[in-house]
This record gives C-alpha cells, sequence and structure tokens, in this order.
C-alpha cells in the first residue's frame, strides 16, 4: 500500500511567511559602549549597525549616494535622524566539525578576517539628551535610495541583491544604552577661603568680581545654574551663570562658612563650602590678569606656543596710596608647580601693575593662580591716608582659582612611545590577567593613559598603572586596540597592541605497540596534550572508555580505571600508560 502525503495551500502559504526573509535588512543593534555603566553621557557616541539579514556571510555592497540611507534613533521623546556609512568589519567563518577524540561535535572559527561591509550609524550625545529607558529604533524607519548587497538565496549560494528591502523589525528599548547628562561635580576642588575689605567713605572702589569653583564637567551637563546659600553680605551677590560673586561691601562681616550649589536642569546637584570675611581698613580689593595671551589663552617664548610672552596684573585696593615703596613690593604667581615672583610695580591711585615675563621652563596646563597672601615686602611700604595718620595697607588676600583664559607654554613637549614595537598579547579564556602596557614619555603637565576600544568582555584598564587586568571569559581572535597618551595641553601619542583571547583544547594520541611474546609485557603510552601552556595548573580527569575496544581487560592488558593529570602552569603533556600482556597466540590488532 502507497501512502501520498497531502499538503494543503494554507500550510505552503504560512512555511513560506515563516522562512527567513534574505532579501532585506535584519533588526538595527547597538554596537557601542558607554563609557561608564550602561549610560551615556553628553560627546559620547552611540554606533547602530544594519547588515543584510543573511550575517556574516553577506556585505552591503552599494548606496545611492545621492539619497544615503537614514535611519530614526529615538532618544528619550526625541527623534535622531542619521545618515548611514559603508563600515568594513572583520568577521569569521565558522564551522561544526565532529572530533573523534572528544565524540562530540565541536564549534570552531576558521580562515581570517573577510571584507564585510555593513551600514554604520553615529549620533553623539547632546547636553539636553535624556533616555531613561534606553535608545530605540521603529520598526521599519530606515529611508533612503537603494541598497545594493551579497545576500544569500533559499537554495544556497549567494547574488548580488541591487535593491535591498530596507524593512526592519523595530528595535526595542535598550536597557544597556542609556542617555542623560552628568550631574554636577566639583571634582574634588578645594574650599577657597575669601578675605576682602570694605569700601572707605572717602573712596568708591566700585564693584568687583571674585572667582570661585565652578563644575569641571561643564560639557557634560545640562543648564547649570549657581546659587550660595546662607544670604551674601549686603552688596555681594553670586552671578547664577558663571558662579562668580560680584558687587562692593561696604560694612565689615565675621567670616563665615557658605554652600555654592550648583543645579541642572534635571535638579541634579553639587555643593561646595567656602569662607567669606569683609575687613574694615585697606587692603586688596582684587587681583585681575590685565594681558591678553591671544586666541589660543596661552602665553609663551615664541608665537609657535603662545602669541604674548608676558603676563600683566593689576592689584585693586580700596584706597588710594600716599606711600608706595615699589623696591619693596613682588607678586607671587603660581605657574604650575612654580611660583614665579614679580617685583617693582608700577603705581596709580589704588592700583599696582606688575609684569612678569615667561620663561622657556615655565608651563601651566589649567590655567595660572595667586597662592593666598600673594604679596611681599617690608611693611610699611604701602601706605594710605585716614585723618590723622598715615596707616599701613594690609596686603593679605585670599588664593585665586585657575584661571584657563591664562595657560602658559614656555616650550612645548609632546607625550611619545618613541621606538616602542607595537606588542601583542595572547592570553588564555578564564585564566586572570595582570599586563602593564608601555610607557610614554612625559609632555606638558605630565600624561594620562587611555584606551580608545572596548576592552574584551572581562578585562579592566587602570590608568594610573597602565595596567590590563582581569579574566577574559570569552574566545577572541587578535584584535587591535590603540593606547592613548595625552598630556596636560592635550597633545597625543598612541600605541596600537593586539589581544588574542584562546581557550585550552585538549587531544590524546593514538598510540600502537607490538604485545610480544608469552610472559612480556608492554608499555602502550597515550599522551595527553594541551594546545598551549595553560598559564595556572590545571587538572584533567580521564577514565576507561565504558566500551574499551577488542581487548580484553584483565587478559591482552592490565585492567585501569581512571585518574587525575594535574599539569603545571608551563606543562602541555601527560602521559597515561597501560601495560599490554603478551601471548602466544596469532591474532589480529585488537584496541584499548
Amino acid at each position: 500500500m502507497r501512502t501520498v502525503a497531502r499538503i494543503s495551500l494554507a500550510a505552503v502559504l504560512a512555511a513560506f511567511a515563516a522562512a527567513p526573509a534574505w532579501g532585506q535588512v535584519e533588526t538595527p543593534v547597538v554596537v557601542s559602549s558607554p563609557a561608564s555603566g550602561d549610560t551615556y553621557h553628553p560627546g559620547e557616541e552611540i554606533v547602530v549597525q544594519v547588515r543584510p539579514s543573511s550575517r556574516p556571510f553577506t556585505s552591503i555592497l552599494s548606496v545611492d549616494s545621492r539619497h544615503p540611507p537614514r535611519i530614526t534613533l529615538r532618544v528619550g521623546t526625541s527623534d535622531k535622524v542619521l545618515t548611514g556609512t559603508f563600515k568594513n568589519i572583520p568577521s569569521f567563518l565558522s564551522a561544526q566539525f565532529y572530533d573523534p577524540d572528544f565524540r562530540r561535535n565541536r564549534q570552531v572559527i576558521r580562515g581570517g578576517p573577510l571584507g564585510v561591509f555593513v551600514l554604520e550609524f553615529r549620533y553623539r550625545v547632546a547636553q539636553a539628551d535624556r533616555d531613561t529607558d534606553g535608545v530605540s529604533i521603529a520598526r521599519n524607519s530606515m529611508t533612503g535610495g537603494n541598497i545594493g548587497a551579497n545576500v544569500r538565496g533559499f537554495g544556497g549560494g549567494f547574488s548580488y541583491q541591487p535593491n535591498l528591502s530596507k524593512n526592519h523589525a523595530a528595535m526595542p528599548a535598550q536597557a544597556g544604552h542609556k542617555v542623560a547628562p552628568e550631574p554636577p561635580s566639583f571634582g574634588g576642588a578645594q574650599s577657597p577661603s575669601l578675605l576682602l575689605y570694605t569700601c572707605g567713605r572717602l573712596d568708591n572702589c566700585g564693584s568687583a568680581t571674585h572667582r570661585l569653583p565652578t563644575i569641571v564637567n561643564a560639557a557634560r551637563t545640562y543648564n547649570v545654574t549657581y546659587s550660595v546659600t546662607p544670604a551674601l553680605p549686603t552688596g555681594l551677590s553670586i552671578n547664577a551663570s558663571t558662579g562668580a560673586l560680584t558687587g562692593s561691601h561696604s560694612s565689615s562681616s565675621a567670616r563665615r562658612t557658605y554652600t555654592l550649589r550648583a543645579t541642572d536642569g534635571y535638579n541634579q546637584r553639587a555643593d561646595l563650602t567656602f569662607s567669606l570675611e569683609v575687613r574694615d581698613g585697606a587692603g586688596v580689593e582684587s587681583i585681575t590678569v590685565t594681558s591678553n595671551p591671544g586666541s589660543d589663552r596661552t602665553y609663551g617664548k615664541n608665537g609657535d606656543f603662545g602669541t604674548n610672552d608676558t603676563i600683566a596684573v593689576r592689584v585693586d585696593f580700596t584706597r588710594n596710596f600716599t606711600t608706595v615703596l615699589r623696591e619693596r613690593i613682588c607678586l607671587n604667581i603660581r605657574i604650575g608647580a612654580n611660583t614665579r615672583r614679580a617685583c617693582n610695580p608700577t603705581a596709580s591711585g589704588d592700583k599696582l601693575y606688575f609684569s612678569y615675563a615667561v620663561q622657556e621652563s615655565d608651563w601651566d596646563g589649567d590655567g595660572i593662580s595667586f597662592p593666598a597672601n600673594p604679596m611681599g615686602g617690608k611693611d610699611g611700604s604701602l601706605r594710605f591716608y585716614r585723618p590723622g595718620t598715615d596707616n599701613r595697607v594690609d596686603r593679605s588676600f585670599g588664593a585665586t582659582l585657575n584661571d584657563p583664559a591664562h595657560k602658559v607654554r614656555g616650550r612645548q613637549t609632546t607625550p611619545s612611545f618613541g621606538a616602542t614595537a607595537a606588542p601583542s598579547y595572547t592570553w588564555v579564556k578564564d585564566n586572570a590577567v595582570s599586563q602593564t602596557l608601555p610607557a610614554a614619555t612625559d609632555g606638558d603637565g605630565g600624561v594620562t593613559y587611555s584606551i580608545r576600544q572596548p576592552l574584551p568582555s572581562g578585562l579592566a584598564f587602570t590608568a594610573a598603572t597602565r595596567t590590563l587586568s582581569g579574566t577574559p571569559d570569552a574566545v577572541q581572535a587578535q584584535k587591535w586596540y590603540t593606547l592613548v597618551a595625552t598630556d596636560g595641553d592635550g597633545d597625543e601619542a598612541t600605541l596600537g597592541f593586539s589581544v588574542e583571547i584562546q581557550e585550552i583544547l585538549l587531544s590524546i594520541s593514538s598510540p600502537s605497540v607490538a604485545e610480544g611474546a608469552a610472559g612480556e609485557t608492554a608499555a602502550l603510552p597515550f599522551v595527553v596534550s594541551l594546545n598551549r601552556a595553560p598559564g595556572r595548573q590545571v587538572t584533567v580527569d580521564w577514565a576507561a572508555a565504558a566500551n574499551p575496544g577488542t581487548a580484553a581487560s584483565g587478559a591482552d592488558y592490565t585492567a585501569f580505571s581512571g585518574g587525575t593529570l594535574t599539569f603545571a602552569a608551563t606543562e602541555t603533556t601527560k602521559t597515561v600508560e597501560a601495560s599490554v600482556t603478551g601471548d602466544a597466540l596469532d591474532e589480529p590488532d585488537e584496541t584499548i
């Protein structure tokens, strides 16, 4: 009796609908990673890739340059339309084969990198962006002209598809790819101590500006404003945009501690305390750098490093002088780690003018400052008139902050890795790693280190010690990374290095031996090998197979059951030895 299979038309259509759509693109995927945690901050890039549906064996081959592909990335409540570009990525063919030694199928990576092209879309996060559950892409949001691709057909093989469908599934909100501005941070700034003086009734000291610390991450925050509590002395106020104290102060007030608060547009906050005292008498009202270093905001010894090599400073006092002994007065200026002195100022009314010529050894990447009580000299060298007598001018003053508008580079030095060869590292999956990367020579203001690409899973980089450490938890073909050394004024040196993560694989030899005559024994050594030194002690359990072969245990060879082999960190081979018993029989070859 013959059985005939019957298939309905509805079943055929259902099967066709369930088949992969080889002529369209896959669901978009985010391939970048936030610099830390699961959240991108302003300035970081979100990278989305789109491939033909039969990856990794196909490639985007052409796009309509007049109408390039675009995709809409949803960031919070805002849609960002991104333009795609070709991206060549390494891809590897994988294959499965039967391993007779292990008696199981194994998946391996064969060959080397292929020239596989995908579409890549990039978006740089802006300060106002916020997405608390992760970026997403709506279904079929890709637009643009024709896309040509090499695709796999239903019958196998590949063919050129000149008009690849841009339809794709939705990419839901990606929890590992959230977006938010950083909360404000003062970055460990020290609490300043301000000392001001009242304006006398005979002089009008006007309105002065006193700089307070501002947040160090302004470029990665959103709409930050400043406030001070409790209320400042009468006549003083805080500039909400710049965080500076402004105004005049006509009456004294005892030293008191205040809180400077930075609040962003999402009500994230950072606080810093400072103290302020206003004294009666005559003293320093403000210290102002009056010179202009040029568009690069940097003083230097020549035009290559700065457009101005002279720093000019004006010190304002609260009263006019009656006595000025210029040769006995100097002003201390902090330039980098050094204190430089400018002496013999000119005087006019209630002001002193100092001038300092930059030296070749001077360098200050974050701007000059002035220490507390910056003016030395003989007491009495500055005096002012008060009815009935002359009085000494108090030159005490609080330390000022580094001023980024007045940097110094006497001569330029840049970091360098010199002739250091690009190192290649090969490590073993699940083995702990601690590797110090090469150092660069110092540049201006020292050097900080970073790595541009995301590291293999399980590894981390400690910049202070240039150390890669951790335990890699996935196999990785050789991949290149970039070590970046950055000095204080932004000069960079780079060094490439590669990392390959291998897996320890086990193999067993297939030895043979002549068993010998009756009463004799022969050793049959099975060599157990690792494909590489393990780097640490490992153990391998072995046992006699359940179906040991054609030789009879106890008769043709001494019975054995199993045991454990211990490999030291540098060992790659161990031996399990069977003892074969000879006899006088003429037999075919037997197996164990």
